[in-house]
């Protein structure tokens, strides 16, 4: 009796991959040492990515804070422009020219 994959009963040759054979033990131990240090160079990479998110949050963070304190500057400024224009020139409080 025959199948797509050939006669029953009989195994074809196993494909060659990229992969060491599983009957190849030294093969295999040294693909999963390889697989366990791309794992871990993985997990270092993602390490370092937290940081440096965690660098970007307290900078933005930071720089939240700087830009409140800017408006609030901006938004009196105004009014100490008119204050200072006020001691100078007697007589010019709230009057506009």
């Amino acid at each position: 009796m025959t199948y797509p994959g050939g006669s029953f009963g009989h195994r074809s040759p196993r494909k060659r991959g990229p992969y060491p054979s599983p009957d190849n033990k030294p093969g295999a131990a040294t693909g999963a040492g390889e697989v366990t240090t791309t794992i871990a160079g993985v997990a270092g990479r993602a390490e370092e990515t937290g940081a440096a998110a965690s660098q970007v949050l307290s900078a933005s963070s930071e720089l939240s804070r700087q830009s409140e304190h800017l408006t609030a500057e901006v938004a009196r400024f105004p009014t100490t422009v008119r204050a200072a224009r006020d001691r100078v020139v007697p007589g010019r409080s709230g009057e506009r020219s």
